[in-house]
């Protein structure tokens, strides 16, 4: 029923720092980032809004897994919608694309947490590192003299 649920817009994503290692061995530590912006949405019932303390965004590894990190949004009053960025980072191999899963809960304002929402995921690609500028190049060239 859309009069008693509110859109919650959670543009928590907003500022995604992907960043990866491509190190190797005996090789220098080479570290590249590029910014994301990542928006999910979910409804919340408008009946909460007095109870409400916030949300809680857990981010996992893998479907139904464990929480590998979460992120705090205050609820700051109002019936929506609700915004919040915040940054997190991602992982990998230059090239290879991660897969993160979402679920979100509400918090009442006496800190009872509620069950997981519904889980979502997204494919972040991992950038591959910029190139430098060959130091040296050295072209020979035969001429053929007829």
């Amino acid at each position: 029923m859309k009069d008693t649920k509110t859109l919650f817009f959670l543009f928590i994503i907003g500022l995604l720092v992907l960043g990866f290692d491509l190190s190797q061995a005996q090789s220098p530590k080479v570290v590249t980032s590029a910014t994301q912006e990542l928006t999910l949405g979910w409804d919340q019932v408008a009946t909460d809004f007095p109870s409400l303390g916030g949300w809680t965004l857990f981010i996992r590894a893998t479907s139904g897994g464990s929480k590998e990190s979460q992120i705090t949004i205050p609820y700051t009053g109002g019936t929506g919608p609700f915004t919040s960025t915040q940054t997190f980072t991602v992982t990998g191999e230059a090239g290879s694309v991660v897969r993160k899963y979402f679920v979100l809960d509400a918090v009442s304002k006496n800190g009872i947490h509620s069950d997981v929402s519904n889980e979502v995921f997204y494919d972040f690609q991992i950038p591959f590192g910029n190139v430098t500028v060959p130091l040296n190049l050295t072209v020979k060239v035969k001429v053929l003299v007829k």
